[in-house]
């Protein structure tokens, strides 16, 4: 990013910001006339689509955390890795290998654990209803959303294929039939600026209206590279537009077409440990020491080189992450009685990344990726809901296709300071997967009595991919695989059921016992076996939960306990070839039984004062493997065993005005191993703090001041352990950031 682009980003959006400050200010300063609103103290009522329909959060028997879009904005949630902190069992962290736009989302225990396309994500991600194949380009800012929904456990018959650990679930705000919008601006450390706003706008009156959104994110990087070079920047824009037609009260149509680009640079690393005496260094260096003429880089690899701070790093090579996305949706909503609702869902997606990854950290060049991603998705869903028998029958059923295409080329340079003394250890990959499923389901909730229902669900998913490569690699003695075309398919069923009881109006209690499954794929790295393909890999979950209203609705209780059996455990295993090099294979290698629970509270004990709170427990170990590097006991990576999260918040009116509100907002997550070899060298606990103190107006306007990670705390999101080459790198989050931002509605 230019120097001159960013001071034009940063002075037009601090006008801005400054510019809504000053009417703010303005407004608290003489706006007498009006007494404050007393706030209410029952909790507000949250609706989800957890099970494909809009429905009260208490009534479904589901483990899931929503956060609506005031939760967003008052918890100072900027993009999905901030959700996942402030969520129990849960981890969404930027891709070590893949770029900071691509999310790494784990869920209980299961993620995805390689971003190459032909493995496939544990977690779906839908927003309006359109899954998102690809987690590159998934960690998104936050815009003009209405809610962002987290479904814990596998949900196989709703959402399908690849939401073994569970759904990421988004809707965004839609058009309405008046003349209004926001403009939210904030300006922080670093010189951070970020724009967001939404201007609706009605056509034909209450027949045809349009929203268009847009956000921006702009920021300095905040660690360094010993050559000069910043990392951990931000440049990254949105755009959508939507058109909503309304013909009738019975039929909804919603025309929507959004566009994003990220133009940055990685989120920082730093080097862990360096080991001189592993194998691959300790010939490097002897190597280096009778041939330095012969090394482009630095001709000696030691502790020199080790990072003094989790902010700076000796790395000489390119860190920087592109994207550029775009996709368009069409839904129809079509209501053809009382008891019956048709919905066609149609969308097409395509993107382009391109990433480059300094590997080592070092002016040593040991490893160098450039990687390139070009990806299609096209979906179409029909659905058909309803209700039966007097209202005793909920019923949903469907029918999905889905086709992606996706093309990835990886260049990858490993040591290529030694090809004089042993060939050529560059790589070089092409390959592409073609993925055509169709999926048809079906789920029903029999309400047996006022008190007690049954659930019975199925779908049945046929998936075939074909995977074309051509892996041209001399890798330390491996062969060259040819170029080829492989063929795969599968057929996997996936139900569901389920008890509910209502001893009260106030309380719900429900078990149930589900299917789950996360594809199969192809091993996309080169490799001395050839060619390997993977199945499938499933998980038996059963749970039991509960949700609770108390206290006339001041106090809201959920909690879930559930126990996984995962078999076919889709892994990454890393071997050591003959001649001192390694390999990365996916394999169904593992067997893995997980238990654990959530505790979610939310009280308004007193008018003016909200308090929240959860706990999450996750025992999540390798029962049975077949990788030596893997033993069993070895813990899931991305699974804290603990996960907490406390917030509060006072808010007090003030006279003729509105409101001010404080709030603080705590998080942690217990040792987290961010490979499944278990690597102490980059495993970490995870806490961050947050504070907010915002004014708030009757007339629309919000002043607010904010700070994010508090107590500065270095909290690694990410690593990469490669104890043969003698080195090991931790990917580090955000330090402490303040700023204020206001926020103006009309």
């Amino acid at each position: 990013m230019g120097s001159k682009q960013m001071n034009k980003h940063s002075y037009t959006a601090l006008a801005t910001v400054l510019t809504l400050t000053g009417i703010v200010v303005g407004d608290i300063n003489s706006a007498f006339a009006e007494p404050a609103a007393a706030a209410s103290v029952a909790l507000e009522e949250v609706v989800v689509s957890a099970r494909r329909k809009e429905e009260n959060l208490q009534k479904v028997p589901v483990s899931v955390i929503a956060f609506t879009e005031k939760d967003l904005r008052k918890n100072s949630i900027s993009n999905l890795q901030d959700v996942g902190a402030q969520s129990a069992n849960v981890m969404i962290m930027p891709s070590s290998n893949a770029g900071a736009s691509a999310a790494s989302i784990y869920i209980r225990g299961i993620g995805q654990f390689d971003e190459i396309v032909t493995t496939d994500p544990g977690v779906g991600v839908y927003i309006d209803g359109v899954y998102f194949a690809r987690t590159t380009g998934a960690l998104l800012n936050i815009g003009d959303f209405q809610r962002v929904e987290v479904l814990r456990g596998p949900q196989g018959t709703l959402f399908g294929k690849n939401t073994i650990g569970g759904a990421v679930n988004i809707t965004t705000k839609k058009p309405e039939h008046e003349l209004g919008g926001y403009i939210d601006a904030s300006y922080g450390r670093f010189d951070r600026i970020d724009v967001k706003g939404a201007f609706n706008m009605p056509i034909i009156a209450d027949t045809l209206s349009a929203r268009v959104s847009a956000s921006s994110v702009n920021a300095d990087g905040f660690a360094h590279q010993a050559n000069g070079v910043d990392t951990g920047d931000k440049d990254t824009q949105g755009i959508r537009g939507q058109l909503r037609w309304t013909p009738s009260t019975t039929v909804d149509v919603v025309l929507s077409a959004d566009k994003s680009r990220i133009d940055e640079r990685l989120e920082p690393r730093s080097t862990s440990y360096i080991d001189p005496t592993a194998p691959i260094a300790a010939g490097f260096n002897l190597l280096g020491s009778m041939f330095p003429e012969l090394f482009e880089g630095a001709p000696d690899f030691g502790p020199q080189y080790l990072s003094p701070s989790p902010y700076l790093n000796y790395a000489t090579g390119e860190n920087t992450n592109k994207l550029d996305a775009w996709g368009t949706s069409l839904h129809v909503s079509w209501q053809l009685n009382e008891d019956i609702t048709l919905t066609s869902i149609t969308s097409y997606r395509s993107q382009e990344s391109r990433s480059a990854l300094d590997g080592d950290a070092t002016p040593a060049i040991f490893i160098q990726f450039n990687e390139e991603i070009d990806q299609n998705q096209f979906s179409h869903e029909a659905q058909v809901k309803g209700v039966s028998f007097d209202g005793k029958l909920d019923w949903v059923t469907g029918v999905i296709y889905f086709y992606e295409d996706a093309d990835m080329v990886t260049d990858s340079f490993q040591v290529p300071d030694l090809r004089f003394f042993i060939g050529d250890t560059s790589r070089h990959d092409i390959q592409g997967i073609k993925n055509n499923s169709i999926g048809v389901f079906a789920e029903g909730t029999y309400h047996v009595t006022d008190q007690f229902s049954a659930t019975l669900g199925l779908r049945y998913t046929y998936e075939k991919k074909k995977w074309t490569h051509d892996l041209r690699q001399q890798y330390f003695g491996a062969s060259l695989i040819p170029p080829g075309t492989e063929t795969e398919s599968w057929n996997p069923v996936t139900p569901k059921v389920g008890l509910q009881y209502r001893p009260t109006e106030d309380v719900m209690t429900y078990v149930s016992l589900s299917r789950g499954f996360r594809s199969g794929g192809f091993n996309g790295r080169a490799n001395t076996a050839g060619v390997q393909s993977f199945d499938p890999e499933f998980v038996w979950t059963y749970e039991a939960g509960f949700k609770s209203q108390w206290f006339d609705n001041t106090l809201r209780l959920n909690g879930a306990a559930f126990y996984n059996d995962y078999r076919d455990l889709q892994i990454l295993v890393v071997t050591a070839t003959p001649e001192g090099g390694f390999e990365i294979f996916t394999r169904n290698a593992a067997k893995a039984k997980t238990q654990g629970f959530e505790l979610e509270m939310l009280a308004a004990p007193v008018e003016g004062l909200e308090l929240s709170g959860s706990v999450g427990y996750l025992d999540a170990k390798i029962k049975k493997s077949e990788s030596p590097a893997i033993p069993a006991g070895n813990r899931l990576q991305m699974s804290p065993k603990w996960s907490f999260n406390l917030g509060a918040q006072y808010t007090v009116p003030i006279e003729s005005f509105g409101n001010a509100s404080f709030r603080i907002d705590w998080a942690h997550k217990s040792k987290i191993y961010y490979n499944a070899e278990n690597s102490d060298a980059i495993a970490d606990d995870f806490s961050s703090l947050n504070a907010r103190i915002s004014f708030l107006s009757k007339k629309g306007w919000e002043l607010a001041g904010f700070v994010t990670n508090l107590t500065n705390a270095h909290n690694a999101v990410g690593g990469f352990d490669a104890p043969a080459f003698g080195f090991g790198i931790q990917q580090w989050g955000r330090p402490r950031e303040y700023g204020i931002s206001v926020r103006a509605e009309f």
